[in-house]
Parts: structure tokens; sequence; C-alpha cells
């Protein structure tokens, strides 16, 4: 309703977070050591990453039909489908299910949705599967392996969602 009420009101859909807000775990805001955060800034997040990144499908759908941009991505080049995976969510804080549901959506505006699974973030190399292992979902794994997502994919640390899955940052699959 409230999403509504502020498209109503000629509210931007498209507005964009022009700083990253401090870190998560300072004492004013924390509740984490820091090792849970998102994994990307949310500089230029829009309402429907934000959305996205919640897993609320609600407000995604009531974004788009306000004019939301679906399409849009993060300064670091995040777009909906990496966040909805996990990417924007401290880790522990959203409900698998809710994330799957938040992607499907997101796929569906992807722009090429079958290479969508397999994208990164330029220079980064982390795809949906490595942000899904960090959060250690199982079920969105599958799911995204069911898309055509290729969970050998390395980052730029060499790292696969499954040595991120196993929670060794030195071991590496092959």
């Amino acid at each position: 309703e409230l999403v509504k009420a502020l498209l109503v009101r000629a509210a931007d859909p498209n507005a964009r977070i022009k700083r990253d807000f401090p870190p998560y775990d300072n004492t004013l805001f924390g509740h984490t050591l820091g090792n849970n955060l998102p994994q990307i800034s949310l500089v230029g997040a829009t309402p429907f990453l934000l959305a996205a990144a919640s897993g609320d499908v609600t407000a995604m759908r009531i974004l788009v039909e306000g004019r939301a941009d679906p399409r849009a991505t993060t300064s670091e080049g995040a777009p909906a489908w990496l966040i909805a995976a996990g990417m924007g969510a401290e880790k522990g804080r959203r409900k698998e299910k809710d994330a799957i549901e938040a992607l499907k959506v997101a796929l569906d505006f992807a722009p090429d949705r079958k290479a969508a699974p397999n994208a990164a973030i330029d220079g980064d190399g982390r795809t949906a599967a490595h942000a899904a292992s960090f959060q250690g979902w199982g079920e969105m794994l599958e799911y995204l392996a069911s898309q055509g997502a290729n969970l050998d994919a390395k980052d730029k640390y060499s790292q696969t969602p499954l040595s991120i899955a196993l929670g060794d940052p030195d071991r590496k699959s092959t």
C-alpha cells in the first residue's frame, strides 16, 4: 500500500541511492560482525532493485506497473536477478523461497533470459550461483541450474559456487 501511495503522489520509481549507508556493523545500526553484509554496494539501487533484494514480489510488480525500470542496475552493474539471487541480502536475513520468487520475476525482465543466470558483475565474475552459494541456498542453486546456470563458473578469486558453499575460501573446485 505504501508503494502504491507513493506512486500516486508522483514518487520517482527510478530514483537511485546516491551514497552507501554507513557500515551495517556500526554500533548505531548493527547487528552483525560485518561478515554477513550484502555482497554489493547499494549505490545506484532503485526501488525495484531494493524490492528484489528483499524478495518482495508484490512491490516489484507494483513498481513495474508504476513505470519502474526493471532492467536498471546498481552502480556496480548488478541487475535485479543477481540481487534477488542473494547478492543484495545480508546472509541469513531473507527467506530463500521469497528470493526464488523474486528471481523469477526479475528474470522475466532480463534482456537475455538464457544468458542471465551466467551473467556476472563486470570485472568481478560473481554470478547468481555465487550469491546463492554464499547465502547457503540449495533450492536457489537447483533453480538456477535448471535455468542453465554454470555451477563451475569462477569469480576473479577463482572461487566457484561449490568452493563458496564449502566455506573454505582457499579451496578451489576443479
